[in-house]
């Protein structure tokens, strides 16, 4: 089983800079086959943090960033440790 490194912060306008670091802190773990931990706080806080990214913070992450995020959000939203 594999444990995030970053939760993400509280919401900020700099919140396309925290989902980035997440994202490439914990790209390895989020790829690979093996299961991902998601603590209650840690699924609380990543969902604030995406349900609170709209067009007013334009998100510019790369196709495949952008993709890797929204599959991890899909695959993991039920599972919490």
């Amino acid at each position: 089983m594999n444990k995030l490194h970053r939760e993400p912060l509280g919401i900020r306008p700099d919140i396309r800079d925290q989902l980035e670091v997440f994202l490439y802190t914990n790209l390895s773990a989020i790829v690979s086959n093996d299961p991902i931990i998601l603590t209650p706080k840690f699924r609380a806080s990543l969902t604030v943090a995406l349900n609170s990214v709209g067009e007013r913070h334009h998100l510019t992450f790369p196709r495949d960033l952008m993709e890797i995020l929204d599959v991890f959000v899909i695959e993991n939203a039920a599972r919490i440790d």
